[in-house]
């Protein structure tokens, strides 16, 4: 989830965009396909509705079913960021007892 403005910090109320894959290997994926080659993942994430959101963003951007278990023993990861002006980032990492864990 990304915060929808430059500078909003997470100690006040503020708009987040998203979801989006996430993690290197997710993003990377993600872009590759943009530039129109195939590709496919393999990983592990939560039986529940971000997972399905994550999951749907993926193939409607156009990466080939992915090869992804799916769990109830764990959530799925969520990772919060805010970007400032001064080319620094914050991170709210959601990832004790995740499948990204």
């Amino acid at each position: 989830m990304m915060a929808n403005r430059i500078d909003q910090d997470f100690l006040y109320p503020g708009e987040f965009l998203g979801p989006y894959p996430s993690g290197a290997p997710a993003i990377f994926i993600d872009q590759i396909v943009r530039l129109g080659l195939k590709v496919g993942i393999i990983g592990c994430i939560g039986e529940d509705d971000f997972w399905e959101m994550v999951y749907r963003r993926l193939l409607n951007d156009g990466v080939e079913d992915p090869l992804i278990k799916r769990t109830k023993e764990y959530i799925t990861g969520i990772a919060f960021v805010t970007y400032f002006s001064n080319g620094e980032r914050k991170f709210i990492f959601h990832l004790s007892h995740s499948t990204a864990s």
